[in-house]
């Protein structure tokens, strides 16, 4: 039987918010050179995976702005 591999929940996290493939954000995160991407690509990868590191991501941003 294949072992399934599983993704960091914040890789995969910040595959969702970005709009891109887990595989990608690794490869850009990792600066590896088969992380083919457009600069517009890089820097949404970056800004989400800036907003999952501090904790603030969607959800938690809505509750915020209700005073949660």
């Amino acid at each position: 039987m294949a072992e399934e591999r599983r993704r960091s929940p914040a890789l995969a996290n910040v595959a969702r918010m970005a709009g891109v493939d887990a595989s990608l954000v690794s490869r850009v995160l990792r600066n590896d050179p088969r992380g083919f991407a457009s600069a517009e690509t890089r820097e949404r990868i970056h800004a989400a995976a800036q907003e999952v590191a501090t904790g603030r991501t969607p959800p938690r941003r809505a509750c915020a702005a209700r005073g949660r």
